[in-house]
């Protein structure tokens, strides 16, 4: 089963603290604009159902994490509670990705099946179904003492993502910027963001 992009909504991650950054990795610059402006533009128009930020920021529609300061996966819990009376998918992907383009996420989009989509390399871009078992999985995670449980890639495995293997070009385009080094060197080889 592949979605429609109308049935898919969009989370973009920002909610974290940016601690190897120094600064808001959000609210860096790029060519005039912060990166999550970048963000919010690439994906508004390619027709998903609508665009939440996971995290506190003016000017966009922000979802506050229901379990501040624990990861990514507390912005798809989030995510998840807000969107699960809806069918179809969530998009998700961090702010820090600045090559990130709409040719990957397409990809992922088309490379998915009913339990969705990641790819290899990377984990984000990801498509996760709105469904029991994402529901489940999610619940049991945040009821667990230990949050080392709480794992990304444990989500993955338990929910029968599948794993996409990226082509080269996509591959280049897959990497985060944690790191003021980071950011330099993947905004500085780069092509113009599209």
């Amino acid at each position: 089963m592949q979605w429609p992009c109308s049935d898919i909504s969009v989370i973009i991650l920002a909610g974290g603290c940016s601690s190897r950054m120094g600064q808001d990795k959000a609210l860096l610059m790029r060519e005039g604009k912060t990166q999550l402006q970048h963000c919010v533009e690439l994906v508004q128009h390619m027709g998903f159902r609508e665009v939440k930020v996971s995290g506190q920021y003016q000017g966009v529609s922000c979802l506050p994490d229901l379990h501040p300061n624990t990861g990514p996966l507390a912005g798809i819990e989030s995510a998840f509670k807000y969107a699960a009376a809806a069918n179809g998918a969530l998009l998700i992907f961090p702010v820090d990705m600045p090559l990130l383009s709409k040719a990957e996420i397409l990809a992922l989009v088309e490379g998915s099946d009913q339990h969705g989509a990641y790819y290899s390399d990377a984990l984000f871009p990801l498509l996760l179904p709105l469904n029991q078992a994402l529901e489940d999985c999610l619940g049991e995670m945040f009821n667990q003492d230990d949050p080392k449980k709480r794992s990304l890639y444990q989500l993955l495995k338990r929910v029968n993502c599948k794993k996409i293997t990226p082509n080269p070009q996509q591959r280049e385009r897959l990497g985060n910027a944690n790191t003021p080094t980071q950011w330099r060197q993947l905004t500085q080889s780069s092509e113009p963001f599209t």
